[in-house]
């Protein structure tokens, strides 16, 4: 799974999965001044695991889901792990300067199916 903000694109398992240690204490100082709790790689999961389970539902509506303040904390926070993951040299606050509408999960490169076997005419699959 990718993000996209704009142009770009960044990988969401590298970068919350595998996140540097001085990415992560600097992240847990960074959101904890902005009145909610600190922003963890638990609760990073937690979110994603909360986003999946709520998704599947007909009522989901993400901007109704993102206007939760400590969502959109963990949602920057995954942003700023995954530019610094790239080599950004980003803070916690600027991470987030983007239109939303620039902003989306990207499901990685679809894999090339396998053509099925096909019988002795080179008609048909077996």
């Amino acid at each position: 799974m990718k993000i996209r903000i704009g142009e770009e694109f960044y990988d969401l398992d590298s970068a919350v999965a595998h996140p540097t240690l001085n990415n992560v204490k600097y992240l847990a100082r960074a959101s904890r001044g902005t009145g909610i709790p600190a922003v963890t790689p638990k609760t990073m999961q937690n979110l994603f695991i909360e986003l999946g389970e709520q998704s599947q539902t007909p009522e989901f509506d993400a901007t109704e889901f993102f206007s939760d303040p400590d969502r959109l904390a963990n949602l920057q926070g995954v942003v700023f792990l995954a530019r610094r993951a790239v080599g950004e040299d980003v803070t916690f606050e600027d991470s987030g300067d983007f239109d939303m509408t620039d902003f989306s999960f990207e499901d990685d490169e679809p894999v090339d199916e396998v053509e099925a076997p096909k019988d002795e005419s080179g008609d048909a699959p077996l």
